[in-house]
């Protein structure tokens, strides 16, 4: 799960490269946690549903602080990151498919967002 983990990071760090921004290894981070975070909110109004609950701000906000503390702290959590990151470049380089596998993480980053916004159109109590 891990080398799962870091190996999107990488992906979605390598696009950010390509695309000359700054702090590219932050963002791939940033992105991995909002997919994870989208995931978790659309599982939790499911559950919260099959109890004839819903989501109120009191829920989102106690996903959101601890995303927003991890990424503003991201540096000193994290501080091998680029070495993460090199370890990565140097092992998937030369990998076959690349293209197919980008599209698969950004597959994964879309559906976090359109499955949250499916569960709570879907699922209203």
């Amino acid at each position: 799960m891990k080398e799962l983990f870091n190996y999107c990071v990488y992906r979605i760090a390598y696009a950010y490269k390509k695309m000359k921004m700054h702090d590219y290894i932050g963002q791939g981070y940033f992105l991995m946690f909002f997919a994870f975070t989208g995931y978790l909110l659309a599982l939790t109004q499911f559950v919260l549903f099959q109890f004839g609950l819903g989501l109120n701000k009191l829920i989102i906000i106690l996903f959101l602080i601890p995303l927003t503390l991890e990424i503003i702290f991201f540096s000193k959590l994290f501080p091998n990151s680029e070495k993460i990151y090199n370890e990565c470049d140097s092992k998937y380089r030369n990998e076959k498919f690349r293209w197919l596998k980008g599209f698969l993480v950004f597959l994964f980053l879309v559906m976090s967002l359109v499955s949250y916004i499916l569960v709570l159109f879907f699922f209203k109590p």
